[in-house]
C-alpha cells in the first residue's frame, strides 16, 4: 500500500480544514477494517475504485459489490464488504476529512 501525505483542500462547512489524503495499491477483502485511521479525524467523503474500474458503492449482484464504509466513532476505520468476484483485487481510495484537533 502507497499512501500519500495529506493535503488541505478547502474549508468544512464548520470552517475547519478540509483535507485529502489518497491511498494505492491496496488489495480488496471479503470484509473487516481495511484502514485503521487517527482517532482525531472525521471521514467526510470516500471514493475509490478497484483496477478493474468497478467504483465503490457498486452492487451487481450476490458476487459482485464493493461497498466501503465508515467504521464506529471509537473504531476510527474504513471498513470493506466484497463479493467473491472482487476480492484480493487491487483498488485505490481517496478520504476527505477534517479533524478534531482543528
Amino acid at each position: 500500500m502507497k499512501d500519500y501525505t495529506e493535503k488541505i483542500i478547502g474549508t468544512w462547512i464548520d470552517g475547519k480544514p478540509l483535507y485529502q489524503k489518497s491511498y494505492t495499491d491496496l488489495t480488496t477483502i471479503s470484509g473487516g477494517a481495511l484502514l485503521n485511521l487517527s482517532s482525531d479525524i472525521v471521514v467526510r467523503k470516500v471514493e475509490g475504485a478497484t483496477e478493474g474500474g468497478i467504483p465503490l458503492n457498486c452492487y451487481n449482484g450476490e458476487n459482485a459489490y464493493f461497498i466501503f464504509t465508515c467504521g464506529n466513532n471509537t473504531a476510527h476505520t474504513i471498513d470493506m464488504k466484497c463479493g467473491s468476484g472482487y476480492v484480493n483485487q487491487s483498488c485505490n481510495l481517496t478520504l476527505q476529512y477534517t479533524k478534531t484537533t482543528d
